[in-house]
């Protein structure tokens, strides 16, 4: 029975129509609203699952390869559609932009405008585009993500009626630069307008926000000052507050005197940072910063596990032998050293006249360990 339904859906897949769309259409509730139609129609052609209750309200209809979500317990040409999703599957769908699980962020991004190209935004949010003024129609696009990595992306269509608004929306939830699932979800429902333009606002907000950005570049340049981030902890002006900000209280606080004041040790799991005080244990600079799992990311969007290829392709390559660029000696420049059992690569930057070492160590081509230090 699933090897028959399955031939079914690869047949009508190839029955529903997708209006081809330019790069720089915005999304309308028309056309969310219509493939949302047009799937609520090949469903009826197939044999009908089970309806199951679904968490939000409503009946859910799993058909493999989508489910749709409808206020009825039986599915009927005349049904509401709240929400349609495609899942991956034997046979995996695409949207009306041609999106689908098995689809990269690449790809889905490029399936809408894109007037903020570099990603530029919070770390953990950026707003894509915003085209429109309330009570005129608004579309606004925005990613959710973790530095690099683009978890989900959103294209809402804000209508106003008066005091009202309905809203539909495209969601695509993704994992390793992959799409995962379709959430297609028509303007069934209305809500305040008020509620709507406080949100616009919201996104208006966030696109002022330029700290940070994906590294995107054609010919790659020398590690810089803005790069010495780990995650959102900027390694230069980073104070303790900016440490415990991000990663909680230290697991462990350690003090240990030296010739010139102190150095304090904070330790998380996954995470050391050292600090540099005076005699008077005050005005701490943070010294020394490391990570060895996956909790940050590291400068130019790299993480723990990206082979060394990835990771070199992010810097210049023009030099000689162990040398990457540079003089090998005095920042800017970039060296690679072969161990018995792991690589290190280090690249130097200049920072207020001092240097500013990144050390990225490779155990079998994985990046294993990434230290910010200054030399």
């Amino acid at each position: 029975m699933k090897k028959f339904v399955s031939f079914l859906i690869a047949c009508l897949l190839s029955l529903t129509c997708c209006a081809a769309f330019a790069q720089d259409d915005y999304p309308t509730a028309e056309e969310i609203q219509a493939y949302c139609d047009d799937l609520l129609q090949t469903a009826l052609t197939l044999p009908q699952p089970a309806a199951e209750e679904a968490e939000d309200g409503g009946w859910a209809f799993d058909f493999g390869a989508f489910i749709l979500y409808s206020e009825d317990q039986t599915l009927t040409p005349d049904s509401t559609v709240i929400l349609a999703e495609l899942v991956p599957g034997e046979n995996n769908m695409k949207d009306m932009r041609g999106i689908g699980p098995g689809s990269t962020a690449q790809e889905a991004l490029a399936a809408y405008p894109l007037d903020n190209p570099d990603l530029a935004g919070a770390y953990d949010e950026a707003v894509l585009y915003i085209n429109g003024i309330l009570p005129a129609d608004v579309r606004a696009g925005s990613i959710v993500r973790s530095g690099s990595h683009i978890l989900l992306i959103e294209h809402t269509v804000y209508t106003a009626n008066g005091a009202e608004v309905q809203a539909a929306s495209v969601l695509y939830t993704l994992d390793n630069n992959q799409v995962t699932a379709v959430q297609l979800i028509p303007a069934t429902e209305a809500g305040m307008l008020e509620d709507a333009r406080q949100e616009i606002v919201r996104l208006s907000e966030i696109q002022e926000h330029r700290e940070y950005s994906v590294y995107r570049a054609e010919e790659p340049t020398p590690l810089a000052r803005e790069d010495l981030s780990l995650g959102p902890i900027d390694f230069v002006s980073a104070t303790e507050a900016d440490l415990t900000a991000v990663l909680g209280s230290p697991d462990s606080d350690i003090w240990e005197e030296e010739e010139e004041g102190f150095l304090r040790t904070l330790q998380w799991e996954g995470v050391q940072a050292i600090l540099r005080c005076d005699a008077q244990k005050q005005n701490p600079v943070l010294a020394y910063l490391q990570i060895y799992d996956d909790r940050l990311e590291g400068p130019r969007g790299m993480h723990m596990e990206d082979s060394m290829e990835t990771v070199l392709a992010l810097f210049p390559q023009e030099g000689e032998g162990d040398v990457l660029y540079g003089d090998g000696d005095n920042a800017p420049t970039g060296v690679i050293n072969y161990g018995s059992e792991a690589v290190s690569v280090l690249y130097a930057a200049e920072v207020e006249e001092e240097q500013v070492l990144l050390k990225l160590d490779f155990v079998d081509d994985a990046l294993w360990v990434i230290t910010c230090m200054y030399l």
